[in-house]
């Protein structure tokens, strides 16, 4: 079924709108609130000439007098307004509307919420290169499904603007696959206890994934086997067992600004990744904060880690285990059971001017290798 839609999105049904004065002139294409604009400059009243309107792919969209355009097919085309040489021009995408266990290989959005009870396997499998899936802020209801979405192998797909609330299924998962954008979609958790995941990526590389909203759950954000040159950025993990498990070997994963607080395992555990970029992330109430496994040559600098519960109830700040050749350095691990703790054959590591104060433990050596330096921490 094909749908009107917004342009850069869905429900394409707007005028386009023109506009002049004498000294400076601005003509604008509007279609569904995205500009293209062009200054004139003027010093006289001019005669507006004629506005041709014409879209880039014909078969997808119809332009009427007026400047309607109407979608006819799914796609995306370029809407292309032309005054007196001056162009401004949108994109149109055209997209079906999504139903309970679709398989998408177009574009697809939703215009209401949907309640898709009864649905078993995944309620929309993404099976197509550079589909977009804008959900427009509604709601998908699926208590029995084990799995709410899943892409398989695609490139270039956009998962947008949904509410995607589990019982114990599991949120949103990308197999394969690389360049792939997940933004502003929630994949809480709305039992009483922490079940199943939010987002997982499994073996996919170079994706986004930011202003996700993922509660609740056991793993906030997973990443198995070789997924690597992700971006997990903005997004709002807490209260959930682990934010952030990445368990496997992907390499160049950076970890940005995410909201981790009242995380009840680790706030981020990571295997093996010698590329890593952990800033900016918040702590608050994480029981244990950053966890490093197998990591070497890498730098965390300036994490606040600093535990703001009963003194000394906090767990772990940062751990390295068996990682090699790291700094670790500007941390704030306060108040604390162990600000820094080295187990393993974690050797040639660098703890360097942090804050590990009011800690039961400021640095915790393990049973660790040799050649570590610790300089300049303030106890």
């Amino acid at each position: 079924m094909v749908q009107q839609q917004r342009a850069g999105c869905h429900h394409r049904r707007r005028r386009l709108a023109t506009g002049v004065t004498a000294g400076t002139a601005t003509i604008t294409a509007n279609l569904d609130g995205i500009d293209g604009s062009a200054t004139l400059n003027v010093s006289a009243p001019v005669v507006l000439e004629p506005i041709t309107i014409a879209p880039s792919t014909a078969s997808l969209t119809t332009i009427v007098v007026g400047g309607l355009a109407t979608g006819v097919a799914d796609g995306t085309a370029t809407i292309t307004a032309t005054l007196a040489g001056i162009n401004g021009s949108a994109a149109l995408n055209v997209a079906q509307l999504a139903a309970c266990g679709d398989t998408l290989t177009t574009h697809a959005t939703l215009s209401a919420d949907l309640d898709c009870t009864g649905t078993t396997e995944p309620v929309f499998t993404v099976a197509a290169d550079s589909v977009v899936f804008d959900g427009q802020g509604y709601k998908v209801l699926a208590p029995s499904a084990a799995l709410m979405v899943s892409s398989i192998g695609s490139l270039g797909v956009s998962i947008l603007n949904m509410d995607l609330p589990g019982t114990s299924s599991n949120g949103l998962k990308i197999s394969g696959g690389s360049g792939n954008l997940v933004s502003s979609v929630d994949v809480s958790y709305t039992g009483v206890t922490p079940a199943g995941y939010g987002v997982q990526l499994e073996s996919s590389t170079n994706n986004v994934i930011q202003n996700v909203t993922a509660t609740n759950r056991n793993l906030g954000v997973w990443l198995t086997g070789t997924s690597g040159g992700n971006t997990i950025q903005n997004n709002n993990f807490s209260g959930n067992n682990f934010a952030i498990h990445a368990s496997q070997l992907g390499q160049g994963n950076s970890y940005l600004n995410n909201d981790l607080p009242n995380t009840t395992t680790w706030a981020i555990i990571v295997w093996g990744d010698d590329s890593i970029q952990i800033s900016g992330n918040d702590y608050t109430l994480a029981v244990n904060a950053i966890f490093l496994g197998g990591v070497d040559g890498v730098t965390i600098d300036g994490e606040n880690l600093a535990w703001t519960g009963s003194a000394g109830a906090g767990g772990i700040g940062l751990e390295l285990q068996n990682s090699n050749g790291n700094t670790i350095q500007n941390l704030i691990s306060t108040n604390r059971s162990m600000g820094v703790r080295i187990t393993g054959t974690s050797s040639s590591n660098t703890i360097q001017n942090n804050d590990i104060s009011n800690d039961v433990w400021g640095i915790h050596p393990v049973f660790p290798g040799s050649g570590n330096i610790y300089v300049c921490n303030t106890f």
